[in-house]
């Protein structure tokens, strides 16, 4: 039974041409999840606001895949796919000015063969007419659409018959159209609905979608062929028998000589015979005197009729008597022929018998074996008793499985329930604060249940926590394994990565694959790498590598080989621990002396003397580790502790709003190419990348779906900007940067 689709799209009256970008009819992709081959999903979405027709495009995307990758009944996928578009719409209004937000009305359909299940966030609104159904949907409306972290949505089911007409649209459709009228147009046919649609509108605007599932149809039985009545002969009428005073009359009337014998006869009334009896002839000629002929007695007449038409009777009853003798000596004849032909095998085999009976000698018999007595076995006691006591166990076993597994399934609905008085509950709540304990709880209860009720529930209360902790889920992919080795340090440039591992030795890896160690002098002890862009760009990018002692070098991969590069010690004579470049520069992080020497390059070499950053009243360096520069000079302490320093002064940088636990920093990187842009920072603790804006605030923080951020130690921006290069567990990684509310 397939159903007719139609859309309008109404601005102020006027139907506008072409599709609504979210009011689709989606078909089952290639590869659906469990549950989805044989559904139908529509959708139907309004957005108040400056809404762009990309902002369209992305939330039903999101919704589509959501719903399409969801296992399990029609209600979870639906409810995942509303939580996705309004996380799509939350994210979008969280990332613009208030002027430029949108709030969306949403209605979604699961259709199968014979059912349908709708979901309903904000003023959307649906009617169902049928033969014997008549309802509206939802009974009360909840906020919009990206107005808070979480969607509030109506579900409801209704079953699917021939004729049902099932309307949606994002907008409360009572408040400008009547039901009765509105009734009346969707008992229409096709088309007629929707211009039925336009004239009750008048100058509203109307975004809807309608399925009609066609009528069957009746099918009417083809009447039986008329039989034609079989025609009846006719018999002729009879003339009623005379009296006995008018034969005597009749006898004693004269009888004129002159009239014909036929002319009085033919004045009697003829009679029309349709089908005449064998030798009917005889009788009508001796019915008929010869003219001029005096007519015989009527007596005489009636007598020779009777003795002629018994003759008649005879004759045809030996006629048929002849026939049916013949029939039957033929079938003899045929039955005396089979006899005959059946009975010379029969006396060829008598023959055969008898000759051989004559012959001297013993009768020769058939021998019959004689049939074998079958005893029953014996009895074995403890055989059966085995037998019996295995039998036991197993019904035992049996039982025991079966209540376990009642038990189980008892437990796991009971569970369900508790989850899902907890996720009303949070739903329900106007505070986050209030909701997030609500959310916690669902997925401590469903933390044991892998189902796809259980999986669904648990994803929902993971992506409201995740909204609310402003975690952001990404996928690392694996670039490199380095083994038993740990990178401590990391460097991109033109397409690869630099490691410099706990050994002090250093790999290039590039991102198509392979791995070089880098060529340094006998002896020679790294103890940082850096990317560096000399300010003029006359050169393509090198790699710096810092060695103990003032030492430096310079690696470039077209050539494959280590260059030195002079460099003038640092006053004090201490290895700094730590280096960086910016806009040519190169600094050097020295905790010993309490300060950071900055380096002017001249001639591509660094034989200027160092150059104090702060100039006066010097910070505390003690534990400093690490350092990041994008105009701003970011120190990273061994407590966990980050300071934030420009053009040598100390400036804010409180780290606020991180979310449960608290966090302990060990690497941090910036994107030099942004100025107060954010900071990248690995937290070992709670394995996951914490993102701070400029000032120390909390913007977001990125986490994997499994244990790829186990062992952090190192992270790094590539030279684009778009990818974070991540050591941890022995193991680089490379994550896409997503778009960010400080980025």
């Amino acid at each position: 039974m397939k159903p007719w689709i139609g859309r309008i799209r109404l601005v102020n009256g006027q139907r506008q041409q072409g599709e609504h970008p979210c009011c689709t009819w989606f078909s089952p992709p290639l590869h659906p999840a469990s549950g989805r081959e044989g559904e139908t999903f529509a959708m139907v979405l309004e957005l108040s606001g400056p809404a762009t027709s990309r902002l369209y495009r992305e939330i039903r995307d999101a919704t589509a895949q959501s719903f399409w990758s969801t296992s399990g009944s029609p209600i979870a996928a639906l409810r995942r796919a509303v939580i996705a578009a309004n996380r799509a719409l939350f994210r979008f209004n969280s990332q613009v000015p208030t002027e430029s937000r949108c709030w969306g009305d949403l209605a979604c359909a699961a259709l199968r063969p014979d059912e349908v299940f709708l979901a309903m966030v904000g003023q959307a609104w649906a009617r169902i007419l049928a033969a014997d159904v008549r309802g509206q949907h939802p009974e009360e409306f909840f906020p919009p659409l990206g107005s808070r972290a979480w969607a509030e949505v109506a579900i409801t089911y209704s079953p699917i018959q021939p004729g049902t007409t099932l309307l949606l649209t994002p907008q409360n459709l009572p408040e400008i159209i009547a039901l009765e009228a509105l009734d009346t147009v969707l008992q229409r046919k096709d088309e007629e609905i929707l211009d039925g649609l336009e004239q009750l509108a008048g100058d509203e605007s109307l975004t809807a979608l309608v399925v009609r599932w066609p009528e069957e149809e009746i099918a009417i039985p083809t009447p039986p062929p008329r039989r034609r009545k079989t025609p009846q002969p006719v018999e002729p009428p009879r003339a009623p028998a005379p009296s006995p005073e008018e034969e005597i009359a009749q006898e004693l009337l004269p009888v004129p000589a002159k009239t014909p014998v036929w002319e009085t006869v033919a004045e009697e009334p003829e009679v029309e015979v349709t089908a005449p009896s064998p030798r009917s002839w005889e009788v009508e000629t001796f019915s008929r005197a010869v003219p001029g002929t005096p007519l015989p007695p009527t007596g005489l007449r009636r007598l020779g009729g009777a003795m002629l038409a018994g003759l008649s009777a005879i004759g045809r009853a030996l006629s048929r008597g002849i026939t049916a003798a013949g029939k039957t000596l033929v079938g003899g004849a045929k039955a005396l022929g089979s006899g005959i032909g059946a009975l010379g095998p029969a006396v060829r085999r008598g023959g055969r018998t008898l000759f051989r009976r004559v012959l001297p000698g013993a009768e020769r018999r058939r021998a019959v074996a004689p049939r074998r007595v079958r005893l029953p076995p014996p009895e074995n006691p403890r055989r059966m008793a085995a037998v019996a006591v295995v039998i036991l166990i197993l019904v035992a076993l049996i039982t025991l499985f079966t209540w376990f597994q009642y038990g189980r399934d008892l437990l796991r609905g009971r569970a369900i329930s508790q989850a899902q008085e907890h996720i009303r509950a949070a739903q329900q709540a106007s505070n986050p604060d209030i909701a997030r304990p609500h959310w916690e709880a669902a997925l401590t209860i469903l933390a044991e249940y892998d189902d796809p009720e259980a999986t669904a529930l648990r994803t929902m209360a993971q992506d409201a926590l995740d909204i609310m902790e402003g975690v952001t889920r990404v996928t690392p992919v694996l670039v490199a394994d380095l083994g038993a080795a740990q990178g401590r340090r990391l460097a991109a440039w033109e397409q690869s990565i630099a490691v410099l591992e706990d050994g002090g030795q250093v790999q290039r890896i590039p991102l198509s694959g392979g791995s070089e160690t880098v060529p340094l002098p006998q002896g020679a002890t790294p103890i940082d790498i850096a990317r560096y862009q000399m300010e003029s760009g006359r050169t393509s990018p090198v790699l710096l590598i810092l060695g103990r002692g003032a030492s430096l070098w310079t690696y470039d991969s077209r050539w494959g080989e280590t260059r030195s590069l002079a460099l003038s010690p640092p006053p004090g004579s201490h290895d700094p621990v730590a280096m960086g470049t910016y806009q040519g520069r190169l600094y050097l992080l020295d905790p010993a002396a309490g300060q950071i020497w900055r380096y002017w390059p001249r001639n591509e070499q660094f034989t200027g003397g160092a150059e104090a950053y702060f100039s006066s009243g010097a910070p505390s360096l003690t534990g400093a580790r690490d350092m990041a520069i994008d105009g701003n000079i970011y120190v990273l302490f061994e407590d966990g502790q980050v300071a934030r320093y420009l053009e040598g002064e100390a400036e804010p940088f409180a780290v606020t709003g991180v979310p449960s636990p608290p966090p302990h920093f060990i690497a941090l990187t910036v994107d030099p190419e942004l100025t107060n842009g954010p900071v990248y920072l690995a937290d070992g603790t709670a394995e996951r990348i914490v993102v701070l804006r400029a000032d120390g605030s909390f913007c977001a923080q990125l986490r994997a779906p499994g244990e790829e951020f186990r062992g952090l130690q190192a992270l790094t921006v590539s030279d684009t900007g778009n990818d974070l290069f991540i050591a941890a567990g022995g193991r680089i990684y490379k994550v896409p940067i997503p778009s960010l509310p400080c980025r």
